[in-house]
């Protein structure tokens, strides 16, 4: 890459950096108008969170311009539809992030839609990094659950490493909202599977780290599936860290560029912190999908970086929001999972999903009053028992008498 296109990029960076998520698309839409290529870049390094964790304090911009300089050319990714890689034919691009860009492709082994994420070679040009995406892809791999998205295999080319997955009909939960108003019952069953979901990823000691509804498709049949385990680790490794950049950065929405491991919006105050993670920021975030899906906002808002970091820091959600008619035990649910400390926090995406599944079905009449109404049959046994004996003593006694 020549000094006058890393010049234009880095002037690109720098003006969206600091612009909410409608200026900044619209920004984009002019400033790489006829360069897809570019596009990609800035939004890979919009996002970049692999950078991150190999030199912390360097700006992601620094660490793909090393790359850049090493290795003489970025590969990031990026390719027309009809484009093939291996029995994938690509059909059109549907996304693009810091772990790479995302394609719909059609497996042509099995004639079936899949998902392929490529992987930027800024990600997998370090032995250590490749070897740990192999094996966090192999721990994926093992999950299955209708409500994760799977993944098929990660695969390899002269020039490229890119993950196949599962293609999800439907929208994004993002989407969802935004198009309707949640029912109770609706909302309530949304994030029971999203729940099941996250106990399964939990339970095969695999951190999501960044839920939040663009990572949650609704299919067509209504139900919710978690999408992309981008930033998914090895809950038995060492803990992930999150490294905050040094001035604030990226409007409400949108990933901290190639420091923050997560979207901030979604953040739990120790990732906001940079503090170690565990479960209890999948419980985090899965309190601020709960929270939205029921009131239709974000928990945690703001402008700015700064403001969306004071919120989630100092601030509650707005609680009057909550409907009405939302069971009580749903409220303290969400409370427990938006603690700020995550030793106050609820410690299992189990206890979330009994709760959400006790509201979804809750006893009947007879099953409520089905203790009382034992209660009531016994002593009515009882009392008729103690007649009788009252009824007998008293025949005994006039036999007696009349002797």
């Amino acid at each position: 890459m020549d000094a006058t296109r890393w010049q234009r990029l880095a002037r690109i960076y720098d003006a969206v950096e600091n612009l909410g998520p409608d200026l900044r698309d619209r920004y984009l839409d002019e400033a790489c108008a006829g360069d897809p290529p570019l596009r990609t870049e800035i939004e890979i390094l919009l996002g970049n969170q692999e950078a991150a964790d190999r030199l912390f304090e360097q700006p992601a911009l620094d660490v793909v311009a090393r790359a850049v300089a090493e290795s003489g050319s970025a590969n990031l990714g990026e390719y027309p539809a009809g484009k093939s890689l291996l029995h994938y034919d690509l059909l059109e691009k549907v996304g693009a992030g810091g772990t790479g860009v995302v394609y719909r492709a059609r497996d042509t082994r099995l004639n079936r839609q899949v998902a392929i994420k490529v992987l930027p070679s800024i990600l997998v040009e370090d032995k250590q990094t490749l070897a740990r995406f192999k094996r966090e892809a192999m721990m994926m791999a093992a999950l299955d659950h209708p409500g994760i998205a799977g993944i098929y295999g990660l695969e390899q080319t002269e020039r490229d490493y890119f993950l196949a997955m599962e293609w999800v009909e439907g929208e994004l939960l993002t989407q969802f909202l935004r198009e309707r108003t949640l029912g109770l019952d609706e909302a309530l069953r949304i994030c029971c599977e999203i729940a099941e979901g996250l106990e399964t990823a939990h339970a095969h000691g695999i951190l999501h780290r960044d839920l939040k509804p663009d990572n949650i498709k609704v299919t067509p049949e209504g139900k919710a599936k978690i999408l992309d385990l981008g930033l998914a680790k090895p809950m038995r490794d060492r803990p992930a860290r999150a490294v905050l950049p040094t001035a604030p950065s990226l409007l409400d929405g949108i990933s901290q560029p190639g420091f923050v491991l997560g979207t901030p919006a979604y953040m739990s105050p120790e990732q906001i912190l940079g503090e170690e993670v565990d479960a209890g920021t999948d419980i985090w975030g899965f309190g601020c999908v709960l929270y939205e899906c029921l009131t239709g906002r974000r928990a945690f808002r703001g402008s700015d970086f700064v403001e969306v970091r004071t919120a989630i820091l100092q601030a509650d959600p707005d609680w009057n929001l909550v409907p009405e008619d939302t069971p009580e035990p749903i409220r303290v649910l969400m409370r427990r999972c938006l603690q700020k400390s995550p030793h106050r926090r609820l410690r299992q995406m189990a206890h979330a999903r009994q709760e959400l599944g006790a509201a979804l079905d809750p006893p009947g009449p007879g099953e409520r009053d089905g203790g009382r109404k034992y209660v009531n049959v016994r002593r009515a046994i009882l009392l008729a028992l103690a007649a009788a004996l009252l009824v007998l003593a008293a025949s005994v006694v006039f036999l007696l008498v009349s002797r």
